[in-house]
């Protein structure tokens, strides 16, 4: 349940410092860089989708890079045949 509280503030701090129109306008296109916290879990799973989506370049932390959920988003970012590197590419690190 703490996590669960971590995610709330980090988002309304977010909103509050941000306008919602600058997420969806997002950055140039050569600069659009996201870090995702929990990549292989269900929310950071689908965050990391839309973003290599929406062609941002999306560095995953994972608990277990041989994990099979980890595996499985390695996998979903190759049938969207995504580079291995640059503009709409995922790499995963472990943290």
């Amino acid at each position: 349940s703490r996590a669960i509280w971590v995610l709330v503030a980090a988002l309304v701090f977010l909103l509050a410092h941000f306008p919602a129109n600058s997420f969806l306008a997002g950055p140039a296109s050569s600069d659009r860089r996201a870090v995702v916290t929990g990549a292989a879990g269900y929310l950071g799973r689908e965050l990391c989708c839309q973003l290599l989506e929406q062609g941002w370049s999306v560095t995953g932390c994972v608990r277990d890079l041989g994990s099979a959920r980890s595996q499985e988003l390695l996998s979903l970012a190759v049938a969207q045949q995504l580079p291995q590197g640059g503009v709409g590419a995922l790499q995963l690190v472990a943290c």
